[in-house]
Order: C-alpha cells, then structure tokens, then sequence
C-alpha cells in the first residue's frame, strides 16, 4: 500500500533521514481497525503504559520526540499491535498542546471524521515529525553519541547503557552497529583492542553482550593495579 505525504524539506541530509516516516513502520502493517478490536484497545494500552515506563511527549520539548516515537514503536512490535489500532493509540501518550492539536486532525474510533487530516498510522507519525522535529536538537544528539566516551569512574557495561539512550535521541540514524562501534571508539586504548578482536570473532552479538565482555577485561585490568 502507498502512502503520499507532503515533503518536509530541510537542508540537513541527516534530519530528512530521521524524519521518514518509513523508518517508524510497525512489524504488523495492518492498517484495518474493526469493532473487536476496538474491545481489547485499552487493555493494549494498558500493555504499552508499562512498555513507555511514562515516556511522553508534550511538543514543548522537541528534543524528546525521536526517542518517545522509537520507544512507541519498539512497544507497539513487542505487543503486537497492528497500525489500524496504533493510530488511536498513540494519542494516549501525547500531552500538553501536541495531545491537543492532535486530536482536533484524529477521526474518532467509529471511523473517518470529514475534514480531518490523520485517518492512517503512517500519517500519525509524519504529523508530529514535521510539526515538531528540530534539526539542531538532532544534530546534537548525534554530536552526542560521537563524543561519548567511558568516564573516569564508569564501568563498561554502565557506558554502554549510557550509549543506548543517547542513541535513542537519534531517532533512527543508529542500529546496533554503529553504536558498537561508538562503544569501542569510546573506551580507553587498552581495552579497544580486546573489543575489537571480540566484534570481529562474534558476529552475531548484541551491545550489551559486547560490553559484558569488555566489563570482564575490565575488571582483569582493575585487579592487576
């Protein structure tokens, strides 16, 4: 199925990335959304409260909307929630003045409402990209995760954590590849090397699994000093 939204046109390559709305496409595609359904939305709702641990967004804080739609789309996969349904659910985890604005462009859950402008999950996620993403905030974010490095008293397996929430302001610029190889450009030279071999001989690994590993070797050399 096709989708034609207007352009958003800015001069960063970078921000148009982030702000394709393909990039926030849910496993189940599933644009219908039937009377049953609509039985069982809020006990999904319930599922996905527990997921976004009270993540919201509110509009005032552009910064937050790369990391609230990734943690709203890793949510609604886990959960299983098809994108008929997710259109009228990602309104319960907006506030403030998006909730509002928000809502005046939803049709309500008997079906398209004449006049509004949002009838397609797809097109729920554009609006909140073009109304309120911010280049500069996303350039920092990114600037962010570049610079990141282990701190003088943090322990590899903390930095990783660390670097997957300063990834999660990235929207979708980092899968788990980059950020792996931002973890080990970020540790000290001798445990860069251990790393390396490590990402090299394993394939098929997480970060957190990378970093475990990396937390071994440090604990080695804290133990030799």
């Amino acid at each position: 199925m096709d989708f034609h939204f207007p352009a958003h046109k800015v001069g960063d390559k970078l921000f148009n990335t982030v702000t394709d709305w393909n990039s926030y496409r849910l496993d189940n595609q599933n644009q219908t959304f039937t009377s049953r359904i609509r039985l069982r939305i809020t006990q999904d709702r319930k599922k996905l409260r527990v997921s976004m641990d009270r993540v919201r967004f509110d509009g005032i804080k552009p910064a937050g909307l790369f990391s609230f739609l990734r943690r709203f789309v890793r949510a609604c996969n886990d959960s299983n929630v098809l994108e008929g349904k997710a259109l009228y659910l990602v309104g319960s985890f907006l506030t403030g003045a998006a909730a509002t604005r928000f809502n005046k462009i939803l049709p309500d859950t008997a079906g398209h409402i004449p006049g509004r402008t949002v009838v397609l999950f797809p097109e729920a996620v554009h609006w909140p990209l073009v109304n309120y993403a911010d280049s500069i905030t996303l350039n920092q974010a990114v600037s962010d995760v570049n610079r990141a490095s282990l701190g003088t008293h943090e322990v590899p397996d903390a930095f990783a954590a660390r670097l997957l929430d300063l990834g999660e302001a990235c929207g979708n610029v980092y899968g788990e590849d980059p950020l792996e190889m931002a973890f080990i450009q970020g540790l000290p030279k001798h445990l860069q090397v251990d790393a390396q071999q490590y990402n090299l001989q394993f394939t098929e690994h997480t970060l957190q699994q990378l970093a475990s590993f990396t937390q071994g070797k440090h604990e080695q050399v804290k133990a030799l000093q």
